[in-house]
C-alpha cells in the first residue's frame, strides 16, 4: 500500500529499499539481513506491516549492533506489546480493532439481507502511538 501511494503520487521508490512484501514465509533473519544492508545504504527510515516484524527485525539488528534510533528509524501498525525490554517502545498506528470487527459483523448481516447491496467502503480513525524508534530525519533530507 506504501509503495502503492508512493508511486500514485511521483514519489520516489527504490524497489530495492524494500523488505519481504511478497515473502511466504516470512524469514525474519533475511528481510533483518536486506534492511541491514540498504541502512549500510543510507537508507534511515522504515515502516513494517504490523508490530512483529518491526520487533524481530530490530531484534536481530541489536544482536548485529545496529539500533532504532540511533542507526535507523522504524514505524509500524498494531500497537502490539514488546517483545524483548532492550529494544525502545515502537512508534505504531492503533486501529480500532473491535469497532472494525462489530462493523464486518454488521455488513454481513446485512448483506445476508440484501444481497444486491456488493460494495461499502468505511474508514475508522486510527491514533498513533508514541514511542521512542524514530531518530532525527537524516542531513541530506531536502
Amino acid at each position: 500500500g506504501l509503495l502503492q501511494a508512493l508511486i500514485i503520487r511521483g514519489l520516489p521508490c527504490d524497489p530495492s529499499d524494500t523488505a519481504n512484501i511478497y515473502g511466504d514465509p516470512v524469514d525474519m533473519e533475511e528481510t533483518a539481513r536486506v534492511v541491514y544492508n540498504r541502512i549500510r545504504k543510507g537508507v534511515t527510515g522504515w515502516i513494517a506491516a504490523h508490530d512483529g516484524v518491526a520487533y524481530s527485525v530490530m531484534e536481530i539488528l541489536a544482536d548485529w549492533g545496529v539500533s532504532a534510533p540511533r542507526d535507523y528509524s522504524i514505524a509500524a501498525f498494531d500497537n502490539l506489546p514488546k517483545p524483548d525490554r532492550r529494544l525502545p517502545d515502537l512508534v505504531s498506528i492503533q486501529a480500532p480493532f473491535a469497532t472494525m470487527g462489530a462493523a464486518a459483523v454488521r455488513w454481513v448481516k446485512f448483506r445476508l439481507e440484501h444481497p444486491d447491496q456488493y460494495k461499502q467502503h468505511t474508514l475508522f480513525p486510527c491514533s498513533v502511538v508514541e514511542g521512542e524508534s524514530l531518530g532525527p530525519p537524516p542531513n541530506h533530507v531536502t
